[in-house]
């Protein structure tokens, strides 16, 4: 949380199943599970620019 960390968007499979069980533990960062990488990417908020 110490980066203003929220949101998390992610294909799940085997490489993660370690970061998906921590973020399963806590309850500051929602984890949100996706079929494709695309997709993740579209649904995350962009930043700013000014």
């Amino acid at each position: 949380m110490a980066w203003g960390v929220k949101n998390v968007f992610g294909v799940v499979g085997d490489g993660i199943f370690y970061l998906l069980d921590a973020l399963a533990r806590q309850n500051t960062i929602k984890y949100y599970a996706v079929r494709h990488e695309e997709t993740a990417s579209l649904m995350a908020p962009r930043p700013m620019l000014n």
